[in-house]
């Protein structure tokens, strides 16, 4: 049974909106009060009518990526998923793979949930330090053992990233069955590790360390493939089920189906600022964005697209339709587990979250040391791009038409790096959707579904007061109806990774890169982001007193966060 049955509504509150997230232009909008008369969560709760949960997370997709969020690529299922559920278009994340997952896994600042930064980037300083152990610690109670307590089954198909060992597995953290990528990234199409020469990726089927399982074409594939079968040797027992389905696309090294690059085959041959222009006037008419916003400036020197030579351009061009090929295929898969969903009567009372976990990949890679070897293994050619014998990455350009309107990438805690398409859907909703445009967090993952199950703080945890409880806010209430807001405008969140700090309060972002950044002069700016979501135009010299107070909110959070910036910067 659905629990809700919002409609499209316009909601003004605490200078936050929910908006009908139709691909049209908006329409004259009119102030409405929240439905307080829709159906209640907690009342079908103690019914006994608890929803199925699907968390999806996709790696290094881009904000615009998707169709309905402006990009050209094609994304049906996706976008027929998040048409019938509530967009979010302020959803933030940790910046990278792994401070995101303890994030979302343990409902809890990733500098306490033990990836106060990256295992594979700590500095001299982090290590041995509690908050930066390199893997999801124990002063934290997953949500996946939150929801077994709850009588939940809970499966996992994908990326881990959040420890090595048994001790340390999902099985260990409250998974039933689990067939997971160990490492932050593999090829997609063979067993090949993310930066291991000669070794195989690890994974582990349960308790088992394995590889990859015979008949495996592609990790979409075989992920979406694993949901479905755990769903279905358990849809018997009564039990709702939790599944996190943790997709490695489109994450380097950029990897995908003959088939499905030719069908991209042509598509980019414009060039970066021909597509980055095409995506920002599609989401400025969809409202996405002000139509008085700006594209960030470029922060190296890239040639023009009609610079480059014909053999550059056919190159460059075909990274991203190698991109879009990997994005296309995960859409089709996620379709897969909806329809079986559908066919087995389990869609309607299935809670659906989308998100990607962050930003897209504008790194050079190839050029880090940590590469240096390791890359001589491989083919680049422009005719073995795409295939198993190759090894790229999407790079600065293509990463900032990915991340259109917002500014630079994955790593970064400027908007391009930390903000990410996502939304929630609550089974077969009949309206046309809504879009939200307050702040949500990824550490709300954890009190929504917690809420939805109608389990709290106490459920799975044996003794409370030992370990740091969920941090973020159940958005259940503003999916009821019974509220027009998850956070108030002097509710601000704040965060740090690899010297890079960042604070959004209300509409205002407070950012200070690293010097060492070569775009960065390492001091702080302040950014209207409600109307600058490109972060372009540093406000703080004209006020002045709202910067002192978002520095010093960012302090109190990186203390009680106990953020220990690194005394080197990364290589990243």
């Amino acid at each position: 049974m659905r629990v809700l049955n919002y409609t499209a509504l316009t909601i003004i509150g605490a200078g936050l909106m929910l908006t009908s997230c139709s691909s049209e232009a908006p329409k004259e909008q009119v102030s409405v009060q929240p439905n307080v008369q829709q159906p209640n969560v907690q009342q079908n709760v103690a019914a006994n009518e608890r929803p199925n949960f699907m968390l999806i997370v996709v790696d290094d997709l881009g904000y615009s990526d998707l169709g309905i969020y402006g990009g050209e690529i094609d994304t049906p299922n996706i976008d027929a998923l998040a048409g019938e559920g509530l967009m979010m278009t302020n959803f933030y994340v940790g910046g990278t793979c792994s401070p995101t997952r303890a994030m979302l896994m343990s409902g809890v600042d990733h500098h306490l949930a033990g990836i106060g930064a990256m295992g594979e980037h700590l500095a001299p300083n982090q290590k041995g330090q509690r908050g930066y152990e390199g893997y999801l610690n124990h002063d934290v109670v997953s949500l996946a053992t939150r929801l077994q307590a709850a009588d939940y089954r809970t499966y996992m198909a994908g990326k881990w990233h959040l420890g090595m060992t048994e001790e340390l597995s999902p099985q260990a953290r409250g998974f039933d069955e689990s067939y997971a990528l160990l490492v932050g990234g593999a090829s997609h199409l063979d067993e090949r590790g993310l930066i291991a020469v000669g070794d195989p990726a690890s994974y582990r089927d349960n308790d088992a360390l394995v590889g990859i399982p015979d008949g495996f074409t592609y990790s979409s594939d075989f992920y979406a493939q694993q949901m479905i079968d755990y769903i279905d040797e358990g849809k018997d027992t009564g039990q709702p089920f939790f599944g996190y389905l943790a997709f490695t696309a489109p994450h380097w090294p950029l990897h995908a189906m003959p088939e499905d690059m030719a069908k991209y085959k042509g598509r980019y041959d414009a060039g970066w600022d021909a597509i980055q222009n095409e995506r920002f006037a599609k989401m400025k008419a969809s409202g996405l964005v002000p139509a008085n916003a700006k594209l960030p400036e470029r922060v190296t020197d890239w040639p023009e697209w009609d610079k480059l030579s014909a053999e550059e351009r056919a190159y460059e061009a075909k990274r991203m339709e190698i991109f879009a090929a990997m994005i296309d295929r995960t859409d089709r898969k996620i379709g897969e587990v909806v329809d079986y969903l559908k066919q087995t009567d389990q869609y309607d009372n299935t809670v659906f979250i989308f998100m990607s976990d962050n930003g897209s990949e504008g790194a050079a890679m190839q050029d880090m040391e940590l590469f240096s070897s390791y890359m001589e293994g491989f083919d680049n050619s422009y005719e073995s791009i795409g295939t198993k014998g190759s090894y790229i990455f999407l790079e600065e350009r293509w990463a900032q038409v990915s991340g259109t309107p917002l500014r630079l990438w994955k790593g970064i805690v400027s908007d391009g790096g930390i903000k990410v398409p996502a939304f929630v859907t609550y089974g077969g909703a009949q309206n046309q959707g809504a879009r939200y445009d307050g702040v949500v967090s990824v550490l709300d993952v954890m009190p929504t579904l917690l809420d939805f199950a109608g389990a709290d703080e106490t459920t799975g945890v044996s003794n409370p007061s030992a370990i740091y409880q969920p941090q973020g806010k159940s958005i259940v209430p503003l999916l009821a109806g019974v509220s027009d807001h998850v956070r108030s405008e002097n509710d601000g969140i704040g965060w740090e990774l690899f010297t890079r700090k960042g604070y959004r309060r209300g509409n205002w972002k407070a950012l200070q890169l690293s010097a060492s950044d070569s775009f960065s002069q390492g001091e702080w700016g302040l950014y209207d982001v409600s109307q600058d979501p490109g972060e372009t135009t540093d406000l703080s010299a004209q006020n002045p007193e709202i910067m002192a107070e978002m520095i010093a909110e960012w302090e109190d959070y990186a203390e009680s966060s106990n953020v220990i910036i690194g005394n080197e910067a990364p290589d990243r």
